[in-house]
């Protein structure tokens, strides 16, 4: 092949416009060019799909948690086995944004960003959150014989279906016996108000309850919000009172004084801010509250909550069926961890969650792409090669 039949060969190969520059390519390798730069553009447009906090603002209707749990080991100090299978109620709940995090309320109520357990002893030792995905790790503190490892992640495939799953892990030593599980629970939630913004009223992630009008007579009773009767050892339960007529029309105002009493005395009592606080040794008892406002009063029964392993994996046990928990020994081990475990989750808990703007697979289709290209443009480059090698 002469020169000139060379050079005029090489004048035919195509020009791949990039902005306003005119740039000589060969075929295949414009191909691996334009390859590349697709997917660069159409990766971030097809992720732009996953919705953030802010989307999922609204009124949602949250089925029921299924759980499962598999026992490991389970000894006669351990109170009662839980069961394999399990369900908690759902309903209707409303969703809020705060900052990056999910907030709930209603049937659910909890956030993005916080410990998905009742047990009080647990840290928040790890948080993420990106576009259609928040999770959150926590555990008990090192030393705990009631040690507990949770992991919770809430999944948005879009902006009208949320999964939430968890996977805790119990291993608690109770006197001479090892309590160990493992508990996989699941939820998911669908959309009912048919917008990220509900139509009643709702500013801020807050909605107005609209209630039906009743025009209150004369202050004939008391009443007491909210009005769940069970509580649990150190955690304070603060309620309120409210003046109603005859017919249960609440009077408006607040009742600036109020005398609170509780019997049995030596194991509860309500303190300056007018809260109730329960001892440990009042598991499983029942308190009988008084509340007094001038002439009116009124009396109510308070259980407390036994906090028992069964009840706290299963989450739906009854209080009865709670088993049976440590002597006061073991209560106290776990109730007052060192300085130095105190300092540590203090500081873990007040760390910055971590924030991850772009998902962990863009980097990874984006590498993959990168990758192909390299290959196909090597592999283009030899066959030019030999080709003008052979000619």
């Amino acid at each position: 092949m002469s020169g000139g039949e060379t050079q005029r060969m090489r004048s035919k190969r195509p020009l791949l416009c990039y902005g306003a520059v005119a740039v000589s390519v060969r075929p295949a390798v414009g191909l691996s060019w334009m390859l590349g730069i697709a997917c660069s553009w159409g990766l971030p447009a097809f992720a732009q799909g996953a919705p953030e906090a802010k989307d999922l603002a609204g009124t949602w209707q949250a089925g029921p948690m299924s759980i499962q749990v598999r026992v490991r080991s389970w000894g006669p100090d351990c109170g009662l086995r839980p069961p394999e299978r399990s369900r908690e109620p759902g309903g209707r709940v409303r969703i809020s944004a705060t900052g990056d995090a999910l907030a709930f309320a209603g049937a659910v109520e909890g956030r993005s960003d916080r410990c998905w357990t009742p047990n009080r002893a647990v840290r928040r030792v790890a948080a993420s959150s990106e576009p259609g995905r928040w999770t959150v790790v926590c555990r008990t503190p090192p030393s705990d014989p009631r040690q507990e490892r949770g992991r919770y992640e809430f999944v948005a495939t879009d902006r009208e279906t949320l999964r939430f799953s968890e996977r805790s892990e119990y291993d608690w030593k109770l006197r001479a016996s090892r309590c160990q599980a493992v508990r996989t629970a699941s939820r998911t939630f669908r959309r009912i108000d048919g917008d990220s913004q509900a139509s009643s009223g709702q500013e801020n992630g807050a909605s107005v309850r609209h209630r039906p009008a009743c025009v209150p007579g004369e202050a004939r009773r008391v009443l007491v919000r909210p009005a769940r009767r069970v509580v649990e050892p150190g955690q304070p339960w603060c309620p309120r009172l409210l003046r109603a007529d005859a017919n249960g029309c609440p009077l408006p105002g607040r009742v600036a004084e109020v005398a609170w009493q509780v019997a049995p005395s030596d194991v509860a009592h309500f303190d300056e801010r007018g809260c109730l606080q329960v001892t440990p040794e009042a598991e499983g008892r029942t308190l009988e509250v008084t509340a007094r406002t001038g002439d009116l009063s009124t009396t109510m029964s308070v259980q407390v909550r036994r906090v028992g392993l069964a009840a706290l994996i299963a989450g739906s046990v009854s209080l009865d069926d709670a088993g049976v928990e440590p002597d006061r020994r073991d209560r106290t081990e776990a109730a007052e961890p060192s300085r130095k475990e105190v300092a540590s989750a203090a500081e873990v808990q007040a760390a910055p969650k971590v924030r991850s703007g772009v998902p962990w697979w863009w980097f990874v289709a984006g590498g993959g792409v990168v990758l192909c290209a390299l290959v196909v443009l090597g592999w283009t480059l030899r066959r030019v090669r030999r080709a003008e090698t052979g000619s």
